[in-house]
């Protein structure tokens, strides 16, 4: 027979939970009503209200393996957030205008609700604010902390495509004069948030200090200039009865409020996690003016394939650069972490890509592979290292097998494809040029390639045999990944008589368009919901109790049908359906987690 526990099932619990519920349930019957029956909405308006709510009972969890099934199944409720929010129409709803541009739809609503979360997290988690408790969290930096550097990347990436199309027509700075070498101040901001992008990222495993106050900063002051020299017309624009005086008195007091927030993110706490929330709602309002500026010829004459190329060369060497700062940064064996788990995965990627169009099929393959077994053990050991010890060897075997994989496409691509790339087939020594008398023995950049590659390896094997297959990810791999993923740059960028950059532009675009038909916001949401459900039942291995493993396994289960069927039939009822019983067993699940570290002591016996 079922028998709830009292301790867990107290009336105040129940009737806590019960208001939750109902008060998800009714938010998303009020948005309904209000915003014209759009299923989209309601659907991010309840994941917003599942994702606070993961917020206020992860602050409540003490102990780290609870705290990572709710981060794990967290994670995936933030990506069909981001999805959602980038696939409604608020923007249309807000400022009355359709967005020009898919990057401005892809980029700003994402970053602005990052921004959003790090605010919410850091006003209703008292306990994680607390200094003294931060060695609980198991991570040397809080949580919410991790998403204000994305944000600020985010930022700076928005900032970056603002200063390069406005170019000289920012007021108050010289943008235009040249400074020296034909460097103008618009070339030197446009290196500088660069430079605070990536500083940003390599930040990530770091709580927000001094240094992220510095960043903020120089944000905050740029964000002053859009506001200043493009305010006053998206001003009139968002409110056409506004006369031209009040227009430019209210634009000049909107574009002291960024620079005043981010001096005080110099000294106050809370203003560090608030001004990036308020940069990204000003430049959310001021982006309408980027179409404008890049309707110049010169822009609109690329190609969309084009474009693509650029955006992912430019990423391939953003990352080739992060991963080469922490090849130099760090002077010890510094084990895999968020940085490096990112790097390998985008050079990987990109790597298969270009193998594939190279029609290196097989090699793609087994990358792809060996990087979703790398990615499905270091999962497990996330959850289950301490009752199965032997998944840290499994975890290191793949993640060498990973390295060496994208090692041997990375030799593959410089000895074939590599031939005919300009930049690899040049020569990089040549004694005749020194002097005349020598011989002329050029080298060509490939076989210089091939040397480091074969050093690398046999430095990597040496260490391999000393570990018995049982290493950790340092310095050798880091360096052979760098090479594998410059080689990939230089084939790409470097052009030639097979230039496979074209080629891999177009199959992405025939890739994306493919995904954005298959692929809705709303089915990748469900997808991640169903996901979200899986990881949840991860809380049956925390309880003893056989009815509180029944009620859960039920939730989680009927949560995940739901998401299941939402994303093969499209029906939203379905996902709308499977968010408040998510909430429901994340609510009795962290309940009961509660009071196995806060048991309530029995109460004494009465003595007759």
């Amino acid at each position: 027979m079922l028998q709830f526990d009292k301790s867990i099932w107290t009336p105040r619990f129940l009737l806590l939970a019960s208001l939750t519920l109902v008060g998800q349930i009714i938010l998303g019957i009020i948005v309904s009503l209000l915003l014209g029956f759009s299923s989209a909405q309601t659907e991010l308006v309840m994941t917003v209200f599942l994702f606070i709510s993961g917020i206020i009972v992860l602050d409540w969890l003490r102990e780290p393996t609870p705290r990572k099934i709710v981060l794990g199944a967290g994670f995936f409720v933030l990506i069909a957030l981001l999805f959602l929010s980038t696939s409604s129409v608020l923007q249309t709803n807000i400022t009355g205008r359709q967005p020009n541009n898919l990057l401005q739809q892809s980029l700003y609503v994402p970053v602005f609700t990052l921004a959003l979360v790090v605010f919410l997290g850091w006003l209703l988690s008292p306990r994680t604010k607390r200094m003294g408790e931060e060695e609980i969290l198991d991570q040397p930096a809080y949580w919410f902390a991790r998403l204000c550097h994305i944000a600020l990347a985010g930022i700076a990436g928005i900032e970056l495509l603002l200063q390069s199309a406005s170019g000289s027509r920012l007021q108050l700075l010289p943008f235009a004069n040249t400074l020296t070498f034909g460097i103008t101040l618009n070339t030197v901001f446009v290196w500088l948030l660069g430079l605070l992008l990536i500083t940003s990222l390599l930040r990530l495993r770091n709580p927000l200090t001094f240094t992220d106050s510095v960043i903020i900063l120089v944000l905050g002051a740029l964000c002053s200039l859009f506001q200043y020299t493009f305010g006053s017309t998206e001003l009139i624009r968002f409110i056409p009865t506004l006369s031209r005086p009040l227009s430019n008195n209210i634009n000049l007091v909107l574009s002291i409020i960024p620079l005043a927030l981010a001096i005080l993110a110099l000294f106050a706490a809370w203003s560090r996690v608030f001004t990036p929330l308020w940069l990204t709602l000003q430049l959310f309002f001021l982006q309408p003016f980027l179409p404008l500026a890049s309707a110049r010829p010169r822009v609109t004459s690329l190609s969309p394939n084009i474009l693509i190329g650029q955006v992912f060369t430019f990423i391939l060497a953003i990352v080739l650069l992060l991963l080469i700062l922490r090849l130099l940064y760090y002077g010890d064996r510094r084990q895999l972490n968020p940085v490096d788990a990112v790097t390998v995965t985008l050079i990987a990627l990109m790597l298969l890509f270009t193998l594939w169009s190279a029609g290196q099929i097989a090699i793609a393959s087994v990358i792809g592979l060996f990087l979703l077994l790398a990615f499905l053990s270091s999962y497990a050991y996330l959850f289950f290292h301490s009752r199965f010890p032997w998944l840290q060897r499994v975890m290191n075997i793949v993640h060498i097998l990973l390295v060496l994989s994208i090692t041997v496409g990375g030799l593959l691509m410089l000895n074939s494809v590599g031939n005919s790339s300009t930049y690899i087939a040049a020569e990089t020594l040549n004694p005749h040029r020194w002097n005349a008398s020598l011989t002329a023995l050029p080298i060509r950049n490939q076989y210089v390639l091939d040397v480091f590659f074969a050093l690398m390896l046999l430095l990597y094997i040496i260490g391999l045999v000393r570990q018995r297959w049982d290493r950790s990810f340092a310095h050798s791999e880091r360096m052979l990944i760098f090479l594998s993923g410059g080689v990939c740059w230089l084939v790409l960028a470097g052009g030639g008589r097979q230039a496979l950059l074209p080629l891999v532009a177009t199959n992405l675009q025939q890739i994306g368009n493919s995904a954005q038909s298959v692929f809705t916001a709303e089915s990748v949401a469900a997808l991640c919901v169903l996901l979200a459900a899986l990881i949840s039942l991860l809380w049956l291995l925390r309880t003893n109790s056989l009815t509180e493993r029944i009620l859960l396994t039920a939730l989680f289960v009927i949560a995940a049908l739901c998401a299941l069927l939402a994303y093969l039939t499209g029906s939203p009822l379905l996902l709308l359906i499977a968010l408040p019983i998510m909430l429901a067993g994340i609510l009795i699940a962290t309940r009961s987690a509660y009071m196995q570290t806060h048991p309530v002591a029995p109460a004494p016996a009465v003595s007759s």
